[in-house]
């Protein structure tokens, strides 16, 4: 495809054959000056791989900012011609309809809570699974992240699982850097839209060097509210647990200077015989975002997260990539997983 929806500035056009042409070969990394107009650019070089039914996975550095480079190639579609499905995709964080009821933005966890919970009785996923005509959304060929949702939202049915379906049929998808480097959640996209045969596009590559995937932080404020939990439920061996994690990070990080940090180990807060402790907090947490849950409140607990903090902290020592920091911020004690893995 020659056309370019604009007009070309200076080296665009020869950047753009030079991408193309390589692509057959080799990887290629782009580096342009800002404002060059690198989206438009990669768009037009990846044309004719899409044209020929190559798929194109788009991966940017946050949720916030995969429609971008859909509404280009919705630019494309409109002057250029190109023939394509493209979609941004977002987790259930963004898309859940159920989880509007709490008039609040929920964390990922939350949200996962809910819609595991749910899904069975949900009611906008019982409808989408009665039938939803597809072709409505694909013939508009360039879907952001709104025209999935309020599209969603109109039909009565779950976004989050409808952009699922979607997926099956686009030849682009743009996403957050997560779906593409963590396993985890990489797995649930790859069944959809196989990921071996496509171009995977990385834009603003230098940003991988900042993400923390699967990293955690607990505050000493988590464990002031652990520990009121595990007193709420009557728990005195999860209490005591708390109380000594809750001494050991003041005794061993209370003289660190504002901004000052070190490594540690996690065995270092714990008592001896943590394991079964440790259990047991994550039960008692869970318990807890039960009862938060039937009480109409989000399904959030300290407990449960600093639970699932000390097991993630156990599991990564001695792993090469991941850090364990305790930092001091604003007078306040941080505790840190940070996985440079990526």
């Amino acid at each position: 495809m020659e056309r370019f929806p604009y007009k070309p500035r200076r080296h665009q056009l020869e950047v753009s054959r030079e991408v193309t042409r390589e692509l057959r070969r080799r990887h290629v990394i782009l580096e342009a000056p800002t404002g060059f107009g690198k989206t438009p650019v990669v768009i037009h070089a990846l044309a004719p791989y899409i044209e020929k039914g190559r798929r194109v996975v788009w991966a940017v550095r946050t949720g916030s900012e995969t429609d971008r480079p859909i509404e280009e190639i919705r630019v494309f579609r409109e002057r250029a011609g190109l023939r394509v499905f493209a979609m941004s995709f977002r987790g259930k964080r963004d898309m859940c309809l159920l989880a509007r009821r709490f008039g609040e933005q929920l964390d990922y966890s939350e949200v996962s809570y809910i819609c595991s919970r749910e899904r069975s009785r949900c009611p906008y996923y019982r409808r989408l699974e009665e039938g939803v005509d597809l072709q409505r959304f694909t013939s508009r060929g360039a879907l952001t992240y709104l025209d999935v949702l309020e599209g969603a939202e109109r039909l009565g049915v779950c976004p989050y699982f409808l952009q699922r379906r979607l997926l099956r049929l686009a030849d682009v998808v743009s996403l957050s850097y997560n779906y593409v480097v963590s396993e985890e959640l990489s797995w649930s996209i790859k069944t959809l839209f196989p990921f071996r045969e496509a171009v995977l596009v990385v834009d603003e590559a230098h940003n991988l060097q900042h993400l923390n995937l699967g990293g955690d932080e607990v505050t000493e404020g988590t464990l002031e509210r652990a520990l009121s939990e595990a007193k709420l439920i009557g728990d005195s061996e999860v209490a005591g647990l708390v109380e000594h994690v809750r001494e050991r990070v003041a005794e061993l990080f209370g003289g660190l200077g504002e901004e000052e940090s070190r490594t540690f180990d996690p065995e270092e807060l714990l008592p001896a015989g943590y394991q079964e402790l440790v259990e047991k907090a994550l039960r008692a947490g869970e318990a807890v975002r039960e009862m938060m849950y039937k009480q109409g409140k989000r399904p959030r607990s300290s407990l449960y997260h600093l639970a699932s903090f000390l097991e993630a902290a156990l599991a990564a020592r001695g792993v090469r990539g991941v850090a364990l920091v305790a930092e001091k911020l604003d007078g306040r004690i941080h505790l840190e997983v940070l996985d440079m893995r990526s």
